[in-house]
């Protein structure tokens, strides 16, 4: 019996001992690791709405207080969310070439690059100041082929009474314009043209045909009473100007067949 005793007292002593173990501390034996804080509802929130970026506590912390009224709820921070993604309307053919956007219409869903090729925006151009015409001091210009091109008259050889076969010709434009008119709008060193009184002819035509672009336009020698070098519509005939012994008549025009367009000899 004495033994008996002996071995119950025994076995309850090391069962005692092993209760006392397991019986230990169940809290963390250290702080929690360096980045293991998480970011708050609400800083989630503040970010999509505002853009305000923040960064979580260095390590996870068991809150001071419950969370107060200020916390947003997933379903207010989806729904903002949603709201926002939802008014964007750019897909890739928007966006300028290579440049990398975030697009939210379905099926396209996700970060994107733009496809869209960018014409170059044109140099604004100043304004120049206006600068004063400086007095000439050089001699006037002379009358000759230069004077004649710059005034977008045709340096042309011709048929003339004269010694001097190369003259300054000049269109005169539908409307049956004469040649007085035409050569007084023209301007050179500060003074008018006038219509050169004399007899002078197209040299085959060659005058009307290059004003009036038509290489193979009728060169007719019938002048009939006009007497002077004309295009008829521009193109369709051309007309050489007065026979021997007659001068061209620098004031016919107005009030005639405006389909005849003079052809005009001015001179300073």
């Amino acid at each position: 019996m004495r033994a008996t005793l002996v071995v119950v007292v025994s076995v309850m002593f090391a069962v005692g001992l092993c209760g006392a173990v397991v019986a230990g501390s169940i809290d963390s034996p250290g702080a929690p690791s360096s980045g293991s804080g998480m970011y708050t509802l609400s800083q989630i929130y503040d970010y999509f709405n505002s853009g305000v970026k923040t960064t979580p506590v260095p390590s996870f912390q068991e809150p001071g207080a419950a969370p107060g009224s200020t916390m947003k709820t997933t379903k207010e921070i989806y729904e903002s969310i949603e709201a926002k993604l939802d008014q964007s309307d750019v897909t890739a053919d928007n966006v300028e070439l290579g440049k990398r956007f975030f697009c939210a219409q379905p099926g396209n869903w996700g970060i994107q690059t733009g496809t869209l090729v960018a014409l170059p925006r044109p140099t604004a151009t100043p304004t120049p100041t206006a600068t004063p015409t400086p007095t000439p001091t050089s001699t006037p210009v002379s009358w000759g082929q230069t004077a004649c091109e710059d005034l977008n008259g045709k340096w042309r050889d011709t048929q003339l009474d004269s010694p001097d076969n190369v003259l300054c010709w000049f269109y005169a434009g539908v409307g049956s314009k004469s040649c007085d008119q035409t050569c007084a709008e023209v301007t050179f060193n500060g003074s008018s043209l006038h219509c050169l009184v004399a007899r002078w002819r197209d040299d085959d035509c060659g005058v009307c045909r290059e004003w009036s672009g038509n290489a193979g336009a009728a060169c007719s020698n019938d002048t009939g009473s006009e007497g002077r070098p004309l295009c008829y519509n521009g193109s369709v005939t051309c007309y050489r100007g007065p026979q021997e012994g007659h001068n061209v008549d620098c004031t016919w025009g107005p009030g005639h067949d405006p389909s005849l367009i003079n052809l005009c000899v001015c001179v300073p």
